[in-house]
């Protein structure tokens, strides 16, 4: 009953204003639909989830906390392996300790020219799901893609997510980051010295494990 209580609890909360995450519970969020389903990324959604992730990332604890939960109590959600990959109960661990420290960011601004690259770039790593996701299929590398596209960039990332397009999904794995040494998604989506992001979005009828995916990419910079 008391774990009933809290589960509760926690849902009433995540679709309450303490938590910035356009009212979607955990359910919703991590329903089968959501990964497998061909949804077409929405730009505008997602840079909701990034800047609200970003501006107050121990809001979002309640989430983790939620999932943390169904795992103790033995009804993990099925599509929590996309979240966790090989690393199971300690990356839930990890992310919730991640949210407590990491300093939050100021909010980042959808760029024409970022969104043209990111965009390209989904469309090459859709066509070929199974090469380095970050060069371009002609071996071009990000800055190089960068510079002879926006002019003055300063700092700039990428992160590239081949699951599906619906926003809270690429959201949460590019936080995650499953079996991703160092965390470089992770730590893109915080990094201080972005200003600005692109988000480009394509189907990949060729996904390596789902056969029918969805690849989004963002590309971030320091452009005004």
């Amino acid at each position: 009953m008391r774990l009933a209580l809290l589960i509760a609890t926690i849902v009433a909360l995540s679709m309450s204003g303490h938590s910035q995450h356009a009212g979607k519970t955990i359910d919703a969020w991590l329903s089968q639909d959501r990964f497998t389903a061909g949804y077409a990324v929405d730009e505008t959604e997602l840079l909701l989830l990034l800047n609200a992730l970003r501006s107050d990332p121990r809001s979002w604890r309640i989430l983790v906390d939620s999932l943390i939960i169904r795992w103790e109590s033995g009804r993990p959600p099925r599509m929590l392996q996309h979240l966790l990959g090989t690393e199971g109960f300690s990356l839930l661990s990890e992310v919730r300790n991640y949210l407590d420290t990491v300093t939050p960011a100021s909010r980042l601004r959808l760029h024409d020219c970022l969104g043209r690259v990111a965009l390209r770039q989904a469309r090459d790593v859709a066509q070929h799901p199974t090469a380095p996701a970050h060069n371009g299929a002609n071996g071009h590398t990000l800055m190089q893609r960068l510079t002879t596209q926006c002019e003055g960039v300063g700092a700039f990332g990428e992160c590239v997510d081949l699951l599906s397009g619906a926003a809270s999904t690429v959201i949460l794995r590019l936080l995650f980051d499953p079996d991703v040494p160092g965390r470089g998604h992770r730590a893109s989506l915080f990094e201080p010295s972005f200003r600005s992001v692109g988000v480009g979005g394509a189907p990949c009828t060729n996904h390596p494990v789902l056969g029918n995916g969805y690849v989004v990419v963002l590309t971030f910079a320091d452009l005004q």
